[in-house]
């Protein structure tokens, strides 16, 4: 069967937010649409609580980082649309529609990124300082950027497949952001900010440095 979107979700050790990721995206599930989970080698038991749900698991048998995790998912799927969605997010509702919307409606767009909302729910004022300040930096690129945001982000497959798949060479979780910005068009990817999640990674001091230094690298 071709699906019209893949949802991909690629995890390493979040037993504990996986289902409640699973389960928003489940709820509101367009028809036309898959969802693959990517087990990248957890050893918490992620997938077994993936098994209640009526997902696809792959498990990697040792740990290759996000971007294999996600090549692997996309590898598996059928849909023309690839919907990437981080593990220790939640989808507010209509996220996905909404992705969908923006690339139906704008036939020449590669993809399109959600935002992360306000008011987070991960504890901590470290926490609230990070996706805040996430949300009114993904506001601050404009309507046009070239950049996928892989926490909650669409690509069209020929897009994807355009740039040769996320690069594998990198195996921190910040150099996805900004892998297709070397491979698109800029202003080929659009921010959707009706789509929205909420984080719930909880993010101490050491986080809030590892965190800025990496965006700077990258």
């Amino acid at each position: 069967m071709n699906h019209k979107v893949s949802i991909i979700v690629p995890v390493h050790n979040e037993r504990e937010r996986l289902p409640g990721c699973l389960a928003s995206i489940l709820t509101d599930l367009p028809g036309d649409a898959e969802v693959v989970v990517v087990d990248d080698a957890s050893t918490d038991g992620s997938a077994e609580a993936a098994s209640p749900f009526n997902v696809k698991v792959i498990t990697l048998r040792r740990q290759r980082g996000p971007s294999a995790a996600r090549n692997a998912g996309a590898a598996a799927t059928s849909g023309e649309l690839l919907a990437f969605v981080d593990a220790d997010v939640t989808l507010r509702p209509g996220a996905i529609r909404a992705l969908m919307d923006q690339m139906e409606a704008e036939p020449e767009l590669l993809g399109c990124n959600g935002i992360f909302a306000l008011n987070s729910p991960a504890p901590g004022l470290v926490s609230a300082f990070v996706n805040s300040s996430i949300h009114f930096q993904h506001l601050s690129h404009g309507a046009r950027v070239s950049t996928a945001f892989t926490s909650l982000c669409m690509l069209r497959r020929r897009a994807y497949e355009q740039m040769g798949g996320w690069d594998e060479r990198h195996e921190s979780r910040y150099a996805d952001d900004v892998n297709t910005r070397w491979h698109l068009p800029e202003g080929s990817i659009a921010l959707a900010p009706q789509a929205r999640a909420d984080h719930h990674k909880t993010v101490g001091l050491p986080g809030l440095l590892k965190h800025r230094v990496n965006i700077g690298h990258h």
